[in-house]
């Protein structure tokens, strides 16, 4: 009866684990997207909206799901109560959050963290250079990660409960 309960806990436990990690196989081409969605709104808002940087990124962050906007949220947040801090240190700040929240990787995070170098600190002009050159960045990143989305959610979801009978097989 033990064994049988065990056995069962097992298969569980590694389908489980299998699911999770193909669920973050699924949802970080989907934050991605979220992201450049966020960034184009950026540039929307700061080239021709003439927006301020912590009003932009607050009306960002209500317009994107959990947690994407959270960071756009955070990053206002912390750019308008931050007692002066500057905007690549509330934009850093703000990353560090997203990434234990998020399914993206630090690859993903890389190219927002050069991003947050240079916001606020530079004219118009190179903004939009910067803003763009993430924004291709970001689509890049999307379509490498759908790839391999198509190529590993099956995978993940298949090994995690078959591991775990191997193992029962093993422990038998």
């Amino acid at each position: 009866m033990f064994k049988m309960v065990g056995a069962i806990l097992i298969i569980i436990g590694s389908g489980i684990t299998g699911l999770i990690i193909a669920r973050n196989y699924s949802l970080r081409p989907q934050q991605i997207r979220y992201l450049r969605n966020g960034m184009q709104m950026l540039e929307t808002e700061i080239l021709y909206g003439l927006t301020p940087l912590p009003e932009a990124l607050r009306r960002i962050g209500q317009s994107l799901p959990f947690p994407i906007g959270q960071f756009y949220l955070r990053t206002s947040e912390l750019l308008t109560h931050g007692e002066g801090l500057p905007a690549f240190e509330a934009w850093e700040i703000a990353l560090r959050d997203l990434q234990d929240n998020s399914a993206l990787l630090a690859e993903d995070l890389d190219i927002l963290y050069y991003f947050g170098q240079s916001l606020g600190g530079s004219d118009r002009q190179e903004q939009e250079k910067n803003l763009r050159l993430v924004l291709e960045q970001l689509r890049q990143l999307e379509i490498k990660a759908e790839e391999l989305k198509v190529k590993n959610k099956k995978l993940w979801q298949y090994l995690g409960f078959s591991l775990g009978a191997v193992v029962v097989l093993i422990l038998i």
